[in-house]
């Protein structure tokens, strides 16, 4: 089973009420191309899905370091320390 890990976001809009959680694999959050700044009601996105993550690899299902349909060629990279 991937690792996930949850962030707490704040919510935004006349349609949401309270904070939220939102449960995603480790994988893209500790990716560097990953776009940690992002309201609740936008797609999560990064530089190889701009327009929002699939599922299946915001879920872990499937391992980014392999090419997906539509990434751009941009595949998993952690981030880098400094």
């Amino acid at each position: 089973m991937p690792k996930k890990i949850k962030i707490n976001i704040p919510s935004y809009g006349d349609n949401i009420v309270g904070d939220g959680t939102l449960e995603l694999s480790e994988q893209c959050y500790f990716c560097q191309h990953f776009n940690i700044e992002f309201e609740s009601d936008e797609e999560i996105s990064c530089a190889a899905f701009k327009s929002g993550i699939p599922e299946e690899i915001l879920t872990g299902e499937y391992d980014h370091t392999k090419p997906y349909n539509g990434d751009n060629g941009i595949t998993f990279e952690p981030i880098e320390d400094e």
